[in-house]
């Protein structure tokens, strides 16, 4: 499909990396090729191309790419991420029970 494989990473892996940059660092380019699209993030001075987003046309099927790291200088500090993974229906369950007393608690604060 695309030929840079060796710099796909998961789209969690994706917004992690692009959550370090600062957002005044990088800019957009939208590309249509013949057979896909894809968007590239550079650096302001167009010299480093930070990563890449691209898709087939009419599919949902989306590749994440990175290239190039920022400079110190266009770093900042990435946001703690938590994810659960919740292995059965009873988990489910007992995760949104949780959810819905701890709210109701905030509620009456």
């Amino acid at each position: 499909m695309f030929e840079d494989e060796v710099y796909e990473v998961s789209r969690d892996e994706f917004k992690g990396f692009m959550d370090q940059i600062k957002p005044d660092s990088f800019d957009h380019i939208n590309l249509d090729y013949d057979n896909y699209r894809e968007i590239k993030l550079v650096s302001k001075d167009g010299l480093r191309h930070f990563s890449s987003i691209k898709q087939l046309p009419n599919d949902d099927d989306i590749h994440y790419y990175i290239y190039d790291m920022p400079n110190d200088d266009e770093r900042q500090e990435a946001k703690m991420v938590r994810k659960i993974t919740l292995g059965s229906q009873e988990d489910v369950k007992a995760f949104f029970e949780i959810l819905s007393k701890i709210q109701g608690e905030k509620e009456h604060d």
